[in-house]
């Protein structure tokens, strides 16, 4: 298990304090796949780097399996690090090694013998399916394959623990999908435990079973990644989960708005056909934006009702009676 406790950094430039992370707190448990999310700039890389100390944190404890990192020696940091292995968006490779010495690298430092490190970096390269380039060189892999050497590289000391800093944002759609599937297998297969660090909710939504939102140095909200996605708090969570850039700019006369909220209970379709069959009155669709978290359907819809009172207190009332969760949207 990961605690941070109380946690901040804070860099000094020139005469100037800049405040990364302010007061975290944060419990990751084994097994669980825990997002972080955040606009540029949060603070949420300087968090990752601090749970292995890469980043030592100004204030706070990083406790791991119950020893708090903060107080370890050089040589007991170094051991410890061995249970968590990281990626990063820009894959870190070694350009002047080939495959399946960037996947023996981290062993090689720790003095295993050198068939012993082919065997464990041929194992690794089979999982993430890149057994037919071993001799290749980064500069002759594609994205999504360089990522999946830095996975594999990652692994390689067997950690219980990947932390994941970005490790998609460089990747084209079709391969971002390739490689969450592949860390979510990682996490079932091997019982890692994943941290995944990104701005994108669609990375949060696909495999994280919680997430935290960190904005201005802060955690603002955590909690289990339907709850966060279908009842967002803060004004940051509300703009990753509906971003403005896919917000539908309303133009004209248009009349009252509401946004419909799919807790997982129903579909839209049903929810849909049964209102208006059930109220004769149509209503107008300006936004429609559905997902599958944990297995059922969530997501949210944008509706005009119609100018007419009546039957906009008749949409309204039928909405409250089938208990559908609905938000005033202005």
């Amino acid at each position: 298990m990961i605690e941070l406790k109380n946690l901040s950094k804070v860099f000094k430039v020139n005469n100037d304090e800049i405040v990364a992370l302010k007061d975290i707190n944060i419990r990751i448990d084994n097994g669980e796949i825990f997002g972080i999310i955040g606009l540029s700039g949060a603070g949420k890389s300087t968090l990752v780097r601090c749970i292995n100390l890469l980043e030592k944190p100004t204030t706070g404890d990083v406790i791991i399996d119950g020893l708090n990192l903060t107080n370890l020696s050089k040589k007991e940091l170094l051991k410890m690090r061995r249970n968590i292995g990281m990626i990063f968006q820009n894959f870190n490779l070694l350009e002047q090694l080939n495959v399946i010495d960037n996947v023996c690298f981290p062993l090689s430092l720790l003095k295993i013998s050198k068939e012993t490190q082919k065997e464990k970096a041929v194992e690794l390269l089979k999982l993430v399916g890149l057994e037919h380039r071993l001799s290749y060189y980064p500069s002759q892999l594609s994205g999504g394959e360089k990522q999946r050497v830095a996975i594999a590289r990652a692994l390689a000391t067997n950690p219980k623990y990947l932390l994941c800093d970005e490790a998609t944002s460089a990747l084209d759609p079709n391969n971002t999908q390739s490689i969450l599937s592949l860390l979510k297998e990682i996490n079932e297969k091997m019982n890692v435990t994943i941290v995944v660090i990104t701005h994108e909710m669609k990375v949060i939504e696909k495999i994280c079973d919680r997430v935290a939102v960190i904005d201005s140095s802060s955690i603002v909200e955590i909690g289990k990644v339907s709850e966060v996605f279908t009842s967002p708090k803060t004004i940051i969570t509300k703009e990753l989960v509906l971003p403005e850039s896919t917000k539908i700019n309303f133009t004209g006369n248009l009349g009252r708005k509401i946004r419909l909220i799919f807790d997982g209970t129903s579909t839209e379709e049903s929810i849909l056909a049964k209102l208006i069959l059930e109220t004769q009155t149509p209503i107008n669709i300006l936004y429609a934006d559905t997902k599958e978290l944990e297995g059922v359907t969530y997501g949210h819809m944008i509706v005009e009702l119609p100018e007419n009172k009546k039957s906009e207190e008749k949409i309204i009332t039928w909405l409250k009676h089938h208990n559908i969760n609905y938000k005033e949207e202005l």
